[in-house]
C-alpha cells in the first residue's frame, strides 16, 4: 500500500453512488484537475495597509523560510503542466483553488495567463478560489479571483450570486462551491461555505435537469486528511458537516478538492458518505502533480501525472479506478 494514499489501495477500489440516472451514458470524457499552484510575484505592488495584514507574515514566509523554495519554479512548472493538458486533449479543466501565494493582483494575472483562460482555443474550465486567493479580507472583497478567473465561472446559478454554480461538460455536471473566506490572523487557514450559499447549493442540486445527471462537487477544502482523519482546526472547512449532508442527500457522486499538497483518495465511509479526491499541488517542489480523469459513463479512471525533472515533462505515475455505480453503460 502507498502511504501517500492514507493506507488505502489505489488500484481496483470501487465506490458506489446512490442514484440511478435516467439514460445510459457511453461517452469517454477526459478532465484535468489542477490545484494549489501558488504563484508568487516578488514585484507585486504593496499598499500601506498590507504592512498591517497577514500579507507581511506571508511574504516573510515566502522569502525567508522554506515555502518560497518549494515554489521557486512554480511558473515554469505550470507552463509545462498546461502544455501537457493541451497535448492530451482534455475536454475540460477543473481548478480547485490557490492560484496565488499572497492574493496579489499580479499573481492572479500571471496564473490566469499560464492557464490560458483567455486563449482562443481555451479548454472549458470550472474554477473555485482557495484560501490563498482570499488571503486578506481586502483581496476577497476586491473580487480579484473572480475578475481574472471569470472564464472559469461560467454556468447556471440560482440567482445573481457568483457561487455556487453548475457547468456541464460532457455528461457530467460540475458544481463549483466557494469554501473560502478572507481571514485576518496569519495562522487562520480555515474556510466556510455559509448559510446563504448552502441554501442556494441545495436549490441548484435539486433542479430537475441537473438532478437527472451525474454531479461532482468542486471545492478547495477537503472532506478529510489522507489518513481519513478530520482536518486540523486551523486548516478546516468550518461548516463541512452541513455541506456534506446536503451533497449526500442530493446524490452527489464525487467530491474534488485541493488545499492539501500531496494527492490522495478517500473512499466513502458511513461518516463521510461521498468519495473524494485531492489532486495535490501542481507546482510544489517534489509534488508537481495533477490528475487526469477519464469517464466512460460508469467507471471513473484516475491517472496521476507528475513532473519528471530530467525529462522536463509530466508522465503518468499512478492510475486507479473509482466505480460510480448507477450509471448504466451501453455494451
Amino acid at each position: 500500500m502507498n502511504p501517500a494514499w492514507g493506507g488505502q489501495r489505489a488500484y481496483g477500489r470501487s465506490v458506489r453512488s446512490r442514484q440511478t440516472f435516467g439514460r445510459p451514458l457511453n461517452l469517454m470524457l477526459r478532465l484535468a484537475h489542477v490545484s494549489d499552484v501558488h504563484l508568487f510575484c516578488p514585484e507585486a505592488r504593496w499598499v500601506p495597509e498590507d504592512l498591517l495584514s497577514r500579507r507581511l507574515t506571508g511574504w516573510l514566509n515566502m522569502t525567508l523560510m522554506r515555502r518560497g523554495r518549494k515554489f521557486r519554479r512554480a511558473a515554469e512548472i505550470l507552463a509545462i503542466l498546461v502544455d501537457d493538458i493541451y497535448e492530451r486533449r482534455a475536454d475540460g479543466l477543473i481548478f480547485s483553488g490557490d492560484a496565488t501565494s499572497l492574493g496579489f493582483e499580479e499573481e492572479f494575472a500571471l496564473t490566469a495567463s499560464l492557464l490560458r483562460l483567455d486563449a482562443p482555443d481555451a479548454i472549458p474550465t470550472l474554477a473555485v478560489p482557495g484560501n490563498h486567493d482570499y488571503y486578506t479580507r481586502a483581496s476577497a472583497q476586491q473580487g480579484l479571483f473572480e475578475r481574472y478567473f471569470v472564464k472559469g465561472l461560467h454556468g447556471e446559478r440560482i440567482d445573481a450570486a457568483t457561487y455556487p454554480f453548475a457547468r456541464k461538460i460532457g455528461p457530467l455536471w460540475l458544481i463549483g462551491v466557494n469554501s473560502c473566506t478572507g481571514n485576518s490572523w496569519f495562522w487562520d487557514a480555515t474556510g466556510r461555505v455559509g448559510d446563504d450559499q448552502l441554501k442556494r447549493l441545495k436549490q441548484l442540486l435539486a433542479l430537475p435537469h441537473i438532478a437527472s445527471e451525474p454531479r461532482i462537487l468542486v471545492t478547495h477544502f477537503p472532506i478529510g486528511l489522507a489518513n481519513g482523519k478530520p482536518e486540523k482546526p486551523w486548516h478546516k472547512l468550518r461548516d463541512l458537516r452541513p455541506v456534506l449532508k446536503a451533497a449526500h442527500e442530493a446524490g452527489v457522486s464525487l467530491w474534488l478538492h485541493g488545499h492539501r499538497h500531496h494527492p490522495y483518495y478517500l473512499p466513502a465511509t458511513p461518516a463521510n458518505p461521498i468519495p473524494s479526491i485531492c489532486s495535490g499541488s501542481g507546482t510544489q517542489r517534489k509534488c508537481w502533480t495533477y490528475n487526469e480523469y477519464q469517464f466512460d459513463g460508469e467507471v471513473w479512471r484516475v491517472e496521476r501525472r507528475r513532473f519528471e525533472p530530467r525529462r522536463r515533462r509530466f508522465q503518468t505515475v499512478q492510475s486507479y479506478y473509482v466505480e460510480m455505480a448507477g450509471l448504466a453503460t451501453v455494451p
